[in-house]
């Protein structure tokens, strides 16, 4: 997935699109789980109120370049103490109504703004929009990328938005073409409106914006300080880190975790002997440098193809991990074996890599005294098992 870059004109067109084509509200989902994966903002008051009738006025916009005036017949009130949710690739832009002549005004491109821009965490597209990416800048969340336009989850709170810009605010959030719409009213909640949270969902966004599980967050942080999440992970899964992890993500986990134990860059040689692994994907890279270490050696049925696409075996990742722990003069012993109730399961190859993981608890069964040895894992679990081993496995 390729890292989405506007430019000034873009957003301006984006801007334009957003208004004269909105939702009051964008379709509803199931819940959180589904408003976030899918690129929606949630927030964590289930109950909105609404009906406010105003109209925004776009100003010195340098498409078509007239003035144009859109009318909001529905906005959703929203008091001090809510917290917006958000994934990747959102705007977020605002509008005030500096004069009181009913009219919310975003300028564009007029030499000057109608509200104050805010000092850290966003970027802009100019010194003269209202407008703020959720995820471009200097100061954007996620892991340490060589690329600066990382995306990532963030959380806002209206205190802060009111703090920011002052009551009786319109905020949309947009993203393409849909645009939530919202009408800070600096007021603080009323009795009856409900709270609600992520946690409940068992979710939570990681202060480097990760959308993870509540148990996760901290260690994935750890692992995106620690340089352990490749770029193809994040773009994968858009860093939403609840889904299952693939062979070639896992590839590229190992060959981060050897970067970090370490201390070298992985290379790799052009020479590729797997007939469904494409030169120039973003996989490649990884899966080549894991071939050349030695990490890894084909999938289990032929050395001809890796299977970049499949789930990542619990088993296959005991063997991956093993191999980066004596790539950097680790020792396995031999003939072992491990205690639990399915341990004939567990392929022969891989029999003293899961003994050994498990030994020293950096893989552990699923309960039951059972390791289901095909059985795959999450991306937050993989990370959880890669800053285990950086910080348990000395060599």
């Amino acid at each position: 997935m390729k890292i989405k870059k506007l430019s000034s004109a873009l957003l301006a067109a984006a801007m334009v699109f957003s208004l004269l084509c909105m939702p009051a509200l964008a379709a509803e989902s199931n819940g959180p789980a589904d408003a976030l994966t899918q690129g929606r903002v949630w927030l964590d008051l289930p109950e909105w109120d609404a009906e406010k009738n105003v109209t925004v006025t776009l100003v010195g916009l340098d498409i078509g370049g007239e003035e144009t005036e859109q009318e909001i017949k529905t906005l959703n009130y929203v008091p001090l103490g809510v917290t917006f949710s958000g994934g990747p690739d959102f705007y977020l832009f605002a509008f005030s109504d500096p004069d009181g002549d009913g009219k919310y005004e975003c300028r564009y491109n007029t030499g000057g703004t109608v509200l104050p821009l805010p000092t850290q965490d966003f970027s802009t597209g100019g010194s003269s929009a209202n407008y703020f990416a959720w995820g471009l800048g200097e100061n954007v969340l996620s892991s340490k990328r060589s690329d600066s336009n990382a995306r990532g989850y963030r959380t806002l709170t209206t205190d802060y938005l009111v703090d920011l810009y002052g009551p009786n605010t319109i905020v949309a959030f947009s993203i393409e073409n849909l645009s939530w719409w919202f009408y800070l009213t600096g007021e603080q909640q009323g009795e009856g409106l409900g709270s609600d949270s992520l946690a409940r969902y068992n979710m939570a966004i990681s202060g480097q914006g990760y959308l993870t599980s509540p148990w996760a967050r901290d260690v994935v942080d750890e692992a995106g300080s620690s340089g352990l999440i490749p770029a193809l992970v994040e773009d994968n899964h858009d860093f939403y880190f609840q889904g299952e992890v693939t062979r070639a993500e896992f590839a590229a986990i190992a060959v981060k975790l050897y970067e970090a134990m370490s201390g070298k860059e992985a290379a790799y040689s052009d020479s590729n002997p797997f007939t469904d692994v494409q030169a120039g994907s973003e996989a490649y890279p990884y899966i080549m440098a894991a071939r050349d270490l030695g990490i890894v050696q084909g999938n289990s049925l032929t050395e001809n193809t890796f299977a970049p696409d499949a789930l990542v075996k619990r088993q296959d990742a005991a063997l991956m991990l093993a191999r980066v722990y004596t790539l950097l003069g680790g020792r396995i012993p031999a003939g072992a074996s491990t205690a639990f109730s399915d341990n004939a399961e567990i392929r022969a190859d891989a029999m003293d890599a899961v003994a050994f993981m498990s030994d020293n608890g950096i893989i552990n069964g699923i309960g039951g005294n059972r390791f289901a040895p095909s059985n795959g894992a999450t991306v937050e679990q993989a990370l959880k098992i890669a800053v285990y081993m950086l910080n348990s496995l000395n060599v």
